[in-house]
């Protein structure tokens, strides 16, 4: 459509160029082109913005309002608040001279864009043909305002389709790849999305991760199986006082048999043999056995009521547990959602969070991510030291939510540095970024394995609660860190004493070392924001 108006456009004014900018915002203001012609030479669609603060021609229509006729572009006055852009010229072999530029607005009075025309001769472009342009622009940018709507809710449809939900700071580059499916499917009904990568970006992962997880979890569930086991023996027990059976004798002996079994601890496979034993050779007697005695109507009711209704089995300690679980990962999860926010002030970068046992996000940041703005080293430190902040105070938060817990959890903490950038892409198949290429998977191994990582020689876990564990390979990572630990250190948030370990090899993992110190606890430092927190000194840079 844009393509077709301005090509009606060049034709009325006899122009052999012309560009349609639309005005995007984001931080800040820049105009866009959606559809570039030239007679003379091949051009495209191609990445380049006009920032609002730059002095082009199509800057000034856009912030003033006002539309500019020019006869040749070379012989404008350098006092002038717009000058033209030679390099367009110097770089596409076109020798632009007259420009007719006249600014896109509704009827409102909004500027939603800016129609720059162009010419290779002198005073080609004269008042004659702005007055055509001046005659059919309302026209033209309700059509215009409309298109975009309808692009937009078509760019929508596209990315919720193929990417579900897409992170703020990348919808720049999934927003591009879908506009740019949407002009191939006018040539290729059967056009696939192009692939999204980002290149040379920096991974910063953190991990707070529940100590023993997997034991408290399994001693809860065998708690609840052999209560549960016991609810129905007493129920067999009081039909058995009352009518002596073999059978409810050979029940029994099951029961004491499975639960003999918990006692060494719970087995795969254990919590489903159970269910099944109960719902198929104790539940089913209910019924037949329930008139037997009061005692009997009264362990059956006992055993009904201490019954998950959803589960289907006894949920005490269980829910204990997974309610201990709830309450803590929410909590550091709202602590890292809202300082998130204010990282993303820092520089742009891709965030994913995942909530299992703990707390485990990823961030990625590098020049490829941020649409407008430059990438400094200085920002990876920025955030390497907010990230380190950060664990200091999901640290001491866990200290404070302990009380509010049925079951006592311990959370332990640690970083994994990687100075050597990686590239991510989109699988458009599973709907999430994952490292690409071989080499890079090294990286994904370390962050699935580190967790178990134990100290060299010492048979202990690197992770301890109430520490913070920085996991590294390369010594100037190490430098870097003892930094930030110093300055930490001087700020109240981490104790005197640094650990710097060795670590057992894992499988595909070799040659790690870590920097491990303790969080003091006790700080008053962590009465404050978090944000507020972060004084980055000039030595640090």
């Amino acid at each position: 459509f844009l393509d077709k108006v301005l090509l009606k456009i060049r034709d009325e004014t006899n122009a052999e160029a012309g560009t349609i900018f639309i005005l995007r915002k984001k931080k800040t203001t820049w105009l866009e082109p959606v559809s570039i012609q030239n007679d003379k030479i091949p051009v495209s669609n191609t990445e380049f913005k006009i920032d609002l603060k730059s002095p082009a021609i199509a800057s000034y229509v856009a912030n003033s309002g006002l539309s500019i006729l020019i006869d040749d572009v070379y012989l404008l006055d350098d006092k002038l608040p717009y000058q033209f852009n030679k390099n367009y010229d110097i770089e596409s072999g076109y020798k632009s001279k007259s420009v007719l530029a006249f600014p896109l607005n509704t009827f409102e009075g909004k500027t939603i864009g800016v129609i720059e025309l162009g010419s290779s001769k002198a005073g080609a472009l004269n008042s004659i043909n702005a007055l055509k342009l001046i005659e059919i622009l309302p026209l033209f940018s309700l059509a215009l305002k409309r298109s975009l709507e309808d692009m937009e809710n078509r760019i929508q449809a596209i990315i919720k389709e193929k990417c579900t939900a897409v992170h703020p700071a990348v919808e720049w580059r999934f927003r591009k790849a879908a506009m740019n499916l949407l002009e191939k499917e006018n040539t290729d009904e059967f056009a696939n999305m192009e692939e999204i990568v980002f290149r040379d970006v920096y991974p910063l992962y953190a991990l707070s991760d529940i100590r023993n997880s997997s034991n408290t979890r399994n001693r809860a569930i065998q708690k609840d199986l052999r209560d549960n086991l016991r609810l129905a023996k007493d129920i067999i027990s009081a039909a058995s006082a009352v009518k002596l059976m073999p059978e409810f004798e050979h029940i029994i002996y099951k029961i004491d048999k499975h639960i003999y079994m918990l006692e060494d601890g719970l087995q795969t496979g254990d919590e489903a043999a159970v269910a099944a034993f109960l719902k198929n050779e104790i539940e089913p007697l209910f019924l037949s056995i329930a008139d037997l005695s009061y005692d009997t109507q009264e362990a059956i009711k006992n055993y009904k009521e201490a019954i998950d209704p959803d589960l289907g089995l006894v949920y005490r300690k269980r829910k204990e547990y997974d309610q201990s679980v709830k309450t803590l990962n929410e909590n550091v999860a709202a602590i890292v959602d809202a300082e998130e926010l204010y990282a993303q002030t820092i520089f742009p970068h891709y965030f994913e969070k995942y909530k299992t046992d703990g707390v485990e996000y990823t961030m990625y940041i590098g020049d490829s991510i941020s649409e407008k703005e430059d990438f400094h080293p200085v920002y990876l430190k920025n955030l390497r030291l907010w990230q380190f902040i950060l664990m200091c105070r999901v640290a001491a938060m866990a200290e404070k939510v302990k009380p509010m817990l049925k079951i006592q959890l311990e959370l332990a903490h640690l970083v994994l540095v990687q100075n050597t950038p990686l590239a991510i892409r989109f699988h458009h198949d599973q709907k999430k970024f994952d490292v690409d290429g071989t080499y890079n998977v090294h990286y994904e191994i370390m962050k699935k394995r580190i967790d178990k990582a134990e100290i060299r020689g010492r048979e202990e876990r690197l992770t301890q609660p109430g520490k913070i564990a920085i996991v590294y390979s390369q010594q100037a990572e190490a430098n870097e860190y003892l930094q930030y630990i110093e300055y930490l250190q001087a700020k109240g948030f981490l104790k005197k004493e640094v650990e710097n370990l060795e670590l057992e090899d894992l499988q595909g993992v070799y040659g790690l070392r870590a920097l491990r110190v303790a969080v003091d606890l006790d700080s008053k430092v962590f009465d404050s924001v978090l944000k507020s927190d972060i004084e980055f000194n000039n030595e640090l840079n």
